[in-house]
């Protein structure tokens, strides 16, 4: 599997299809496995990742990162709170802030599809899209 930057082959991904010549979006979860708000999590970030299996172009990846095995990358992108949500295009952050929307399937959806110009729907189809945080302190 080729990986859009070195350091991505540190991420658990739930989904890749894509090849290095094409447009890149990583969702990445950084998360502990003691963090209990992350296992709650987990099976809405695996329905989003089946959402955008098979994504053409764009192509969205969604992908996992253990910042307990990780620390260097939790204070590289300064992650106090579990689980924290980062949009990369490329081999960059988009924007400074982590992705702060509710974490509900529908609004992930939303978002990546606005971010990275996608147009998927829950059934993981193309479709119109929709006009519709937990914390936990290291």
């Amino acid at each position: 599997m080729d990986f859009v930057c070195p350091f991505f082959s540190k991420f658990i991904v739930l989904l890749s299809n894509a090849g290095p010549q094409d447009e890149i979006y990583t969702f990445i979860e950084f998360y502990a496995p003691w963090c209990s708000h992350c296992t709650s999590f987990a099976p809405t970030l695996n329905a989003l990742s089946r959402v955008f299996k098979g994504q053409e172009s764009p192509k969205v990846v969604i992908a996992r990162m253990d910042i307990a095995q990780e620390k260097k990358f939790a204070k590289h992108y300064e992650i106090t709170s579990l689980p924290t949500l980062r949009l990369f295009k490329g081999t960059e952050a988009i924007g400074v802030l982590p992705y702060i929307g509710r974490r509900t399937l529908d609004n992930m959806i939303e978002y990546l599809n606005h971010e990275t110009g996608s147009n998927r729907k829950k059934d993981g189809l193309t479709g119109i899209n929709s006009d519709t945080t937990c914390s936990m302190k290291e």
